[in-house]
């Protein structure tokens, strides 16, 4: 895992622990779990090519 998807992710859980109100919007979630394996996946495609 790249140190920006840990730091992504690492963020996203801050947040979730500080702010449980917060993601009662579950579309945010969404959007920072998908921008979190993405993030993951990018240096997977990047070492196949």
């Amino acid at each position: 895992m790249s140190q920006q998807a840990f730091q992504i992710l690492y963020n996203a859980l801050v947040e979730i622990a500080t702010a449980p109100a917060f993601f009662d919007d579950t579309k945010r979630l969404q959007e920072i779990a998908k921008q979190a394996l993405q993030e993951i996946a990018k240096p997977q495609n990047d070492e196949v090519q």
